[in-house]
């Protein structure tokens, strides 16, 4: 329960706008004007850091795995989409809600239909720390049905918390099912991780990276000196998803 409750909220802590708020506080609270103007300087230089375009989408490029032609890739038994893309808590509870990463679910439906898979696993409970608020893999299973995948084609794995979890139970589901090699499906942000945890446990399998962030980079002036707020959501992503990293490494999940 410690390194659920660490993996869902440290990085809380290591955010920008964490950093920003309290300097501002310090700066309110300070009545030394060297070290008020010192928390000043410091809130600036994380302000232009953390809204520069550039920046941003340079490191969410060079992170994210790149897209890959559907023609590439061969017949596997099983596509693993993971969870955590739909807000559970909505009602009235006759839609799925996405709040972002909806291509998860639908591109695995595309490669359904394709036959680039002949079943899809999808696998997540509701991965909150403080509501029971259901499985999600189970809310998910909602669109592929409405796409017209037939239920007797679809996998649920309604147990996990979190990425590790995902990728040790969906081992065990895949062993029951005797499945050699699967197609992993995910955010490309998250791909790293899920990959190395998922390989972890021995699976064998091939990575189709969804739900891209990063663009070409533009070499526009626009995009070198204008503060932009989504640079702040792609920080955000990506700093959760180094802690994530380096807490599972120091767990050995990966």
């Amino acid at each position: 329960m410690i390194f659920q409750f660490l993996s869902k909220t440290l990085f809380w802590f290591l955010m920008p706008v964490t950093w920003m708020a309290i300097l501002i506080v310090a700066s309110l609270w300070l009545k030394n004007p060297i070290r008020k103007r010192q928390c000043l300087t410091a809130l600036l230089v994380v302000f232009l850091v953390f809204t520069n375009p550039f920046l941003s989408h340079w490191l969410v490029t060079w992170y994210e795995p790149f897209p890959k032609p559907i023609s590439s890739l061969k017949t596997y038994e099983v596509g693993v989409v993971l969870s955590g893309v739909a807000n559970l808590e909505l009602q009235p509870a006759d839609r799925v809600y996405y709040s972002q990463g909806a291509d998860r679910v639908l591109h695995a439906a595309q490669l359904y239909k394709m036959g680039k898979v002949k079943k899809i696993l999808i696998t997540g409970g509701s991965g909150r720390l403080f509501t029971g608020a259901g499985s999600e893999a189970a809310t998910l299973k909602k669109t592929l049905l409405l796409h017209e995948i037939p239920e007797s084609a679809i996998v649920l794995e309604t147990a996990s918390f979190n990425t590790h979890e995902n990728a040790v139970f969906s081992k065990r589901l895949l062993d029951s099912m005797s499945v050699k090699e699967c197609l992993l499906i995910t955010s490309a942000f998250h791909m790293p991780r899920a990959e190395a945890c998922f390989r972890k446990t021995g699976i064998l399998l091939e990575t189709f990276p969804v739900d891209f962030h990063h663009h070409p980079i533009l070499w526009t002036p626009d995009s070198w000196l204008l503060p932009s707020e989504k640079s702040f959501f792609l920080w955000h992503i990506l700093i959760k998803e180094w802690i994530g990293r380096t807490i599972y490494a120091l767990m050995g999940y990966t």
